[in-house]
């Protein structure tokens, strides 16, 4: 973040500003936990009207849509409100652009990261203290990595040559976005889901949207301690390492590259911070999110997840970049490795 100039009143301003981002946080996230957003998908209507829809206080609810007005997400012509700019392009039902469930995730987020003070004071994380995830977090958090996927996938699969990619497997894959993505530029291809039971059955019903469900196995299971099949022209491992700590990663890594056909590759996409591990500034408040909802997960370095590859026996290919925090990293088995 750039150093704020100005006066002495500005820069308090500037301050107050930041540390009460929450309250536009708060009202964006009650419009999508409530149904506002998708209410107004059909059309305009008053406060009292998606007060009754959606069960909700005429008080409560005016108060909502005006607040939501105000920070230009709505439109209130008439006493009727209706989507406008942001929200009407992310966050109409339908539209390809829609990012309503990584918001919904965010709100999960957002109540876990109001105790961030105790994870720093006690290194554990605040999920799981008091309650595990509900099913309706789970929906919201793989439907979410949907939405951010769809905006990163193309990109993906433009710095991957599939030509002679028959067999891909997405590793912890979610709701199988990245797979499907390549699967529809590669139509010689197959490919593999494997996540816990409860996402394959998620990421079943994204393959069956896409056609795709004659071309893809869903395979249930805990990546750590089950098999993982192959061998595998290509593996995905996208947005997970971040989530456990250097000996797990190392383990996976290790597993991936054993499970590669000769000549095969491995792809790690993640947040990746440079060695100050202060830039880019997303990954590094990425890296306190990891902390509140896990044991031992953090951002790392580029360089760090490079020597885990390399240590499992794989050739660094190339780097690229997916927006300003998060990259690839391409790595390969030699072609003359065998099972």
């Amino acid at each position: 973040m750039a150093t704020i100039h100005g006066s002495i009143n500005e820069r308090r301003i500037a301050l107050s500003r930041l540390a009460g981002g929450f309250r536009h946080s708060a009202a964006v996230l009650a419009g999508i936990h409530l149904g506002v957003f998708k209410a107004l998908s059909d059309g305009p209507k008053s406060a009292d009207t998606i007060a009754g829809e959606l069960s909700l206080s005429p008080r409560g609810t005016r108060l909502l849509l005006d607040a939501l007005t105000a920070i230009d997400l709505l439109a209130r012509d008439n006493g009727r409100y209706s989507l406008h700019g942001l929200a009407d392009e992310f966050l109409r039902e339908g539209s390809p652009n829609y990012q309503g469930d990584i918001l919904h995730h965010n709100l999960f987020l957002f109540k876990h990261w109001a105790n961030l003070d105790e994870a720093v004071r006690d290194g554990k994380p605040v999920v799981g203290r008091t309650r595990e995830r509900s099913r309706e977090e789970l929906r919201a958090y793989i439907l979410g990595m949907h939405n951010t996927a769809v905006m990163s996938a193309d990109t993906v699969a433009d710095f991957l040559d599939l030509t002679r990619v028959r067999r891909i497997l997405d590793l912890a894959g979610g709701p199988g976005t990245y797979l499907y993505t390549l699967l529809n530029r590669a139509p010689h291809a197959r490919g593999a889901v494997f996540d816990r039971p409860e996402v394959v059955e998620i990421a079943r019903e994204r393959a069956a949207e896409e056609n795709l469900l004659a071309r893809v196995e869903l395979l249930a299971g805990d990546m750590f301690a089950d098999e993982i099949g192959g061998p595998w022209d290509l593996i995905i491992l996208s947005n997970i390492v971040h989530s456990h700590g250097e000996d797990a990663n190392r383990s996976l890594i290790g597993k991936a590259a054993r499970a590669l056909a000769g000549g095969g590759s491995l792809l790690v996409k993640d947040f990746f911070l440079d060695s100050t591990r202060t830039e880019p500034a997303d990954a590094a408040l990425f890296a306190l999110n990891m902390l509140v909802h896990s044991e031992s997960g953090r951002s790392y370095t580029r360089a760090e997840v490079e020597r885990w590859l390399l240590d499992a026996g794989l050739t660094i290919s190339r780097f690229g970049r997916v927006g300003a925090a998060s990259g690839m990293i391409l790595a390969e088995r030699a072609s003359s490795a065998g099972r």
